[in-house]
């Protein structure tokens, strides 16, 4: 029998993870004052109605973790979204279909009013604090979430047990380097897809493993890591197009990112 309703799960003390049909992933994270909505899934679900639910009524702030469709198909909801990736240049390079989209379209603008997220910026919600931290790799302008609260870094398609990187590997290389520099006290990771029998995240260990795999693909002797065209590196793999995409290499910490 098919999912027809979205699996919402408590895993922190108020954040929730919203399972849409196995699709992807969103996340609530709620304050003393206000709440946050990281992602806003494919579509398919009234998230809009869900969050209000979740928030308890009070007000709330929407981030995108990246611009592909399956994360910001839902965007257009909200009057307005924080993003690094535009969601009209995703949703435009997505080629969404209108059957897919409507359900969360119906009576709604479909392109919400995007706001730039940087690297630093924070998300007050009263008596927790969530900063953003660009992770380009996976897209350019891939955003990572860490919540000093609970230790956890919700980082959509940018780190996992299986990376992809569309961009060039320095630069997602750069982005997790940052991330593990911003979130000393990170306990777990939550990606933006993940399965329906293990809510439990990824340890912290997979970050530095992460790291590590894209250091193997740009090593000069990066070959003998490939197992079936992809960098494997204790249990993370990790599949790119390019290793540089004609870009300059990055600093250790480039401007605007």
């Amino acid at each position: 029998m098919p999912i027809r309703t979205p699996v919402v799960v408590e895993i922190d003390r108020k954040t929730w993870l919203v399972q849409e049909y196995g699709l992807d992933c969103c996340y609530a994270l709620l304050g003393e004052r206000s709440g946050l909505l990281i992602d806003t899934g494919c579509g398919r679900m009234n998230i809009k109605a869900l969050a209000a639910r979740l928030f308890e009524g009070r007000p709330y702030q929407v981030v995108l973790t990246h611009g592909h469709s399956h994360h910001a198909g839902g965007a257009g909801c909200f009057e307005k979204v924080f993003c690094a990736d535009t969601v009209q240049n995703a949703v435009r390079d997505e080629a969404l279909s209108p059957d897919f989209i409507a359900p969360a379209y119906e009576g709604e603008d479909f392109l919400p009013e995007c706001l730039p997220l940087y690297t630093g910026d924070e998300f007050d919600l009263g008596g927790r604090v969530v900063v953003c931290v660009r992770t380009p790799g996976h897209t350019a302008g891939s955003c990572s979430f860490y919540d000093r609260q609970s230790g956890i870094a919700f980082v959509g398609d940018a780190c996992g047990r299986e990376l992809k990187a569309n961009n060039a590997v320095s630069d997602m290389l750069t982005g997790l380097m940052n991330l593990k520099r911003m979130a000393p006290g990170l306990d777990r990771l939550y990606p933006g897809h993940i399965s329906y029998t293990d809510y439990r995240g990824m340890p912290a260990s997979v970050l530095e493993d992460a790291i590590c795999a894209c250091r193997a693909a740009l090593a000069p002797d990066g070959h003998r890591y490939h197992v079936d065209g992809k960098v494997v590196f204790r249990g993370v793999s990790l599949e790119y197009t390019k290793k540089w995409a004609d870009m300059e290499p990055c600093s250790p910490y480039p401007p605007g990112i």
